[in-house]
């Protein structure tokens, strides 16, 4: 069995494709690593998604408990925060896999993700990922 986590709505993003960013969730309305520690062991791959789960301060809590519950995690991310992944990726080099979303060349990624350099940071994100031999899946769309 696989699982998703929606860990917020909140997004650093403003993506054409996704209107999420325009309704986020309040930090305390969202779902908490105890509520997830609930869920039973044995899952298959269990995605840690939203939002940018990234905007989390305890994405790592997450990313600790659901090691011990299925076979791999994986992160949907924009790749933005390079610093915050490469932390969680050396720290759990198994196990865990990191899913990056570029929707083509800089100008139109950024474009089409409403932000800034955004193209810049994901692949420097994936560059480093790749430098450090660890897991990543990247989507150009």
């Amino acid at each position: 069995m696989n699982a998703c986590v929606i860990t917020t709505y909140r997004c650093n993003a403003k993506c054409h494709m996704c209107d999420i960013w325009q309704h986020p969730t309040r930090k305390e309305d969202e779902i908490t690593p105890d509520i997830v520690a609930k869920l039973p062991s044995g899952l298959g791959r269990v995605n840690l998604t939203g939002g940018e789960p990234m905007l989390r301060d305890d994405i790592e809590d997450f990313v600790k408990i659901l090691r011990e519950k299925a076979e791999l995690v994986e992160i949907s991310t924009n790749g933005y925060f390079t610093d915050k992944i490469i932390k969680i990726a050396e720290k759990y080099p198994t196990k865990v896999m990191f899913r990056i979303s570029i929707e083509g060349l800089p100008k139109l990624n950024d474009e089409l993700r409403g932000m800034k350099d955004g193209f810049d940071h994901a692949l420097r994100t994936v560059l480093e990922l790749v430098k450090q031999k660890l897991k990543i899946m990247v989507l150009v769309l």
